[in-house]
């Protein structure tokens, strides 16, 4: 294993690729959450095409599928056990698409919003511990109209 820089244009991260593997890993040092943001390879300026297994301050995995330097896939986010996931979210070309479902630590559904070019769009509803509904709020256009 050995480490190779990449850069966005908003963090920096070190990253370690892994013989016989189909994706990076790295550390995360960043506390980036943009979505438009392309990554590259350091030593050789390309985009970034794989999956990219990264770890927050907290020792949480997330796996975050590219192409081309963007976003492009489902990102798998999970609990410090890194074996529990905690959300789910498919991304096309960078911009955030289709359905975030965020998980309680029972593997109950915590949370469910459409997204829309990187937007919420619809209703977010939000579920208790056990699994039943809670409260919803209404979004259009990047705003929540209602709670």
């Amino acid at each position: 294993m050995f480490p190779i820089l990449c850069y966005g244009q908003y963090s920096q991260y070190d990253v370690y690729v892994m013989d016989g593997s189909s994706h990076n890993e790295y550390d995360y040092n960043s506390n980036s959450n943009f979505e438009d943001e392309i990554v590259y390879l350091k030593l050789t300026d390309e985009p970034v095409t794989g999956s990219i297994t990264s770890y927050t301050m907290d020792k949480s995995k997330k796996v975050t599928p590219f192409l081309n330097g963007l976003r492009h896939g489902q990102k798998q986010s999970y609990y410090q056990d890194n074996k529990t996931l905690f959300s789910t979210i498919n991304y096309i070309k960078g911009s955030g698409e289709g359905w975030l479902k965020s998980y309680h630590k029972n593997g109950k559904l915590a949370q469910k919003v459409f997204y829309i070019s990187g937007c919420k769009d619809g209703n977010e509803e939000f579920y208790d511990s056990f699994g039943m509904f809670s409260r919803v709020n209404v979004w259009s256009n990047c705003r929540r109209v209602r709670k």
